[in-house]
């Protein structure tokens, strides 16, 4: 009997040995966690429509500084919220004990601004209707988005008119901030600032790509675009080379870019979206004038979030699984690609 609890003893030590020194293996992990990344990002949204639960959703905002999370084309908000929130992937928010807001409106109400890329549905729907429970805020956008939200959205015919601009009476509740193209401006109420750049969607329906900026680091966010060849522009080619200085210095963090079909999609039927083999063909470009001499180590080890995949009900393969074996077979490059799921927490 002595020998039985003497065993247990010794294993109960054991136990709570390894467990002490676990706790200070992650205390010391937490410690270090952050220090190679400066953002993070928690997928709110990242598919296409269909699905209208989990269309373009993105909240950004610098490690340790969840107070000035920014959403990046708010076509989901409260449900990626709340789903991000039960994967407790939104563990550095905290809402204040005195609030009588839900953790899910806090959050909501305490994003800083809305950078939205274009004016279609799956990239503002959120926005609009969670409008009546939101704070105020600045939607940053080109002048064409912002006409559109006012002429369109904004407009108490589609809904009520929560802009500072547009049809009358004004709520006021969005500040509109126009964004021209190469245009770089500080994000109110943050630490970050961001820079716009032309993209052609389906023609002739213009896009944006953001560029954002956190202590001489960056993430470049790109809106619905399709490859320059098909789009008959050179507006990727022009963000390659602007932003190709950045990646020679390490200072690119990541991109976000879409992939909205398999690379079975006849280039006629692409309707301003990209697919694997074309995602491929651009990023050899941007491998070319980073790199000219060494263009196959270029973006070596570069992280790239696809957004965008179009869901079809149909059984497996699924879009998203025959994307990421596409992907992973056409990368001649050392391209982390990261297949986003909604509610997930990327660090960058």
């Amino acid at each position: 009997m002595k020998i039985i609890v003497k065993c247990s003893l010794v294993f109960l030590l054991v136990l709570f040995v390894s467990i002490a020194l676990v706790t200070a293996e992650n205390i010391y992990a937490d410690g270090d966690f952050w220090t190679d990344e400066t953002f993070s990002l928690v997928v709110l949204g990242s598919r296409g429509g269909p699905r209208i639960d989990d269309v373009s959703g993105f909240m950004i905002w610098p490690v340790e500084k969840p107070e000035e999370a920014i959403v990046f084309d708010p076509g989901v908000l409260t449900v990626g919220i709340r789903k991000a929130d039960e994967k407790n992937n939104l563990w550095d928010f905290r809402v204040p004990e005195d609030s009588n807001l839900t953790r899910e409106g806090w959050i909501l109400q305490n994003i800083k601004a809305y950078l939205v890329s274009h004016a279609h549905l799956d990239h503002i729907a959120a926005m609009v209707i969670n409008s009546p429970e939101d704070s105020a805020k600045d939607i940053i956008a080109t002048d064409t988005t912002l006409t559109h939200l006012q002429d369109n959205i904004f407009n108490w015919e589609i809904w009520p008119n929560f802009g500072d601009a547009g049809p009358e009476p004004h709520l006021g509740q969005y500040s509109y901030v126009s964004l021209n193209h190469m245009e770089e401006m500080s994000i109110n109420n943050t630490s970050m600032n961001v820079q716009a750049f032309e993209l052609m969607h389906d023609p002739p329906t213009k896009s944006t790509a953001f560029l954002i900026e956190h202590d001489e680091n960056y993430m470049l966010l790109f809106g619905d675009t399709g490859p320059d060849e098909i789009q008959e522009t050179d507006h990727l080619n022009n963000i390659w080379h602007e932003i190709a200085p950045l990646i020679r210095e390490d200072k690119l963090k990541g991109i976000l870019l879409e992939v909205a079909y398999t690379s079975d999609r006849p280039d006629g039927l692409l309707f301003g979206h990209f697919t694997p083999k074309w995602m491929m063909e651009e990023l050899n470009n941007l491998a070319e004038i980073v790199d000219p001499d060494n263009p196959e180590e270029a973006l070596e080890g570069l992280s790239l979030l696809v957004t965008h995949i179009k869901p079809k009900f149909v059984h497996e393969p699924t879009p998203r699984q025959v994307i990421e074996k596409e992907l992973n077979e056409l990368n001649n490059l050392g391209i982390n690609f990261i297949i986003p799921y909604q509610g997930h927490r990327y660090n960058f």
